[in-house]
């Protein structure tokens, strides 16, 4: 049996102290003001809380490890699917209840990418790269949103740091129209001109840098 999360006390303490600092700012803020608080629904506002939060609590008590591992294949069916609207919104289901999973960070950035959305795709990418067993896959696409809003030393930056981890899928590159904008750069150049030795060197495998 999977082991189980405390996830209903965490989203129990998540929304409640969303609450508690909402209601904070707007009594400070009226108090500041000279306004009459209302105390009353002050308390009926609390009250109104506190079952929200049981209903919160009554949801998150399905997902033990095993209810997200199967959310989760479900997921992965639907990227090698390409049903990329539906990855886009299971994967922001998952990441509601675990922000530390590295794949569906970049399953939700090759989906937006997919739909054509860089900057959406970024910032999935942004954080699936900071998981090191996804971060040498992540750096091509990271590189290939820089590369379309423009930031070209910044999307060689990613290739050059990818291509030194052991990237080695020269054709995905040559066959990319992201990368249009780099090539005539010398650096670009130079980088392409170092992949074919590093296929040889390549200690490290790409960790699902297109399918799942």
């Amino acid at each position: 049996m999977g082991r189980r999360w405390n996830l209903p006390r965490l989203a129990h303490l998540r929304l409640q102290s969303e609450k508690r600092t909402l209601l904070t700012t707007l009594v400070c803020g009226a108090v500041v003001l000279g306004l009459v608080v209302p105390w009353n629904q002050v308390a009926s506002v609390i009250v109104r809380g506190e079952a929200e939060s049981k209903s919160e609590l009554a949801t998150a008590a399905q997902w033990d490890q095993a209810s997200y591992d199967r959310q989760r294949n479900e997921l992965r069916d639907r990227v090698r699917d390409k049903d990329w609207a539906q990855v886009v919104e299971r994967s922001g289901q998952l990441l509601q209840l675990r922000t530390t999973d590295g794949q569906v960070w970049r399953w939700l950035g090759q989906a937006h990418m997919a739909l054509g959305n860089p900057e959406k795709a970024e910032i999935a990418w942004r954080q699936a790269v900071t998981f090191p067993h996804f971060r040498l896959a992540t750096l091509y696409g990271l590189s290939e949103c820089l590369a379309l809003r423009g930031d070209g030393e910044a999307a060689m930056d990613c290739l050059e740091e990818a291509i030194r981890g052991g990237f080695c899928e020269v054709e995905l590159i040559d066959g990319n129209s992201s990368f249009d904008s780099l090539r005539g750069e010398p650096r670009f150049a130079e980088l392409m001109a170092r992949v074919p030795a590093n296929m040889v060197s390549a200690a490290r495998p790409v960790h699902g840098l297109i399918t799942p």
